[in-house]
C-alpha cells in the first residue's frame, strides 16, 4: 500500500519515486520476502506503461531503487549485517570473478550446481538473493 501511496505521491518526480518504491519494498520485504517482487513489479509496471516498454530510458530510476531496498533489507535485518575485518579483498575479487563465470555457464545450459558455501568471501553479501530467490543455481 504505501508503494502506491508513494506512486501517487511522487508520479511527477521520478528519482524520488525509485526512492521511496526502494525503501517501501525493503519494508515490506523486512515482513515477508515477496514485498521486494511487488515493489520490483510494481516500479517495472508504472515504467513500462509510463514509456511503452522503452525502460532502456531508466537505469538510474531501476538503479535507485535496487540500491535503496537492499541498503534497507542489510540495515535492518542483523542476519545479513557484514564483518568487513573478515572480507579479504584478493580472495574477494576471485570469488566474484568465478561466481560470475559459473552463472554465466550455468545460463548457458550447463549443470553446475551454484551454493554460496562454496564462495566464502561472498556469502554475507548473498545472503539476501539466496533467501529471496532460493538459489539452486
Amino acid at each position: 500500500l504505501c508503494c502506491l501511496f508513494s506512486l501517487v505521491l511522487f508520479h511527477k518526480k521520478e528519482k524520488s519515486l525509485a526512492l521511496a518504491l526502494g525503501v517501501f519494498s525493503a519494508l515490506a520485504a523486512s515482513v515477508k520476502i515477496t514485498g521486494i517482487l511487488i515493489g520490483s513489479f510494481i516500479l517495472m509496471s508504472y515504467l513500462t506503461l509510463k514509456e511503452r516498454f522503452h525502460l532502456n530510458r531508466y537505469p538510474l530510476r531501476i538503479l535507485l531503487f535496487g540500491l535503496s531496498a537492499t541498503l534497507v533489507i542489510y540495515l535492518l535485518n542483523p542476519f545479513l549485517w557484514i564483518s568487513f575485518s573478515s572480507v579479504n579483498p584478493k580472495a574477494f575479487l576471485t570469488e566474484t570473478k568465478l561466481l560470475i563465470q559459473d552463472v554465466s555457464q550455468k545460463m548457458k545450459g550447463d549443470e553446475i550446481p551454484i551454493q554460496i558455501r562454496n564462495y566464502p568471501q561472498l556469502e554475507p553479501f548473498l545472503k539476501f538473493p539466496y533467501i529471496t530467490l532460493a538459489f539452486d543455481l
